[in-house]
């Protein structure tokens, strides 16, 4: 049974995960010939000051950057 985590960066619409769920199933089932029913996929979401780059936390960076 594979177990899927995407670290991604909060942000992303609902459609926007229910497409990745849908595609990454599927190349799960036709890479790794598994019934979708056993794909799991756990979707974690960091915010900008729960992440940093090069010691600095993400949120600053991109406040300096005027991301």
């Amino acid at each position: 049974m594979p177990v899927i985590h995407i670290n991604c960066k909060a942000g992303k619409t609902d459609d926007q995960k229910r497409k990745a769920y849908a595609a990454i199933t599927e190349a799960c089932v036709t890479h790794l010939d598994c019934p979708r029913e056993v794909v799991e996929i756990f979707w974690h979401e960091i915010t900008d000051n729960n992440f940093a780059r090069g010691g600095e936390m993400l949120l600053d960076i991109e406040q300096r950057e005027g991301s």
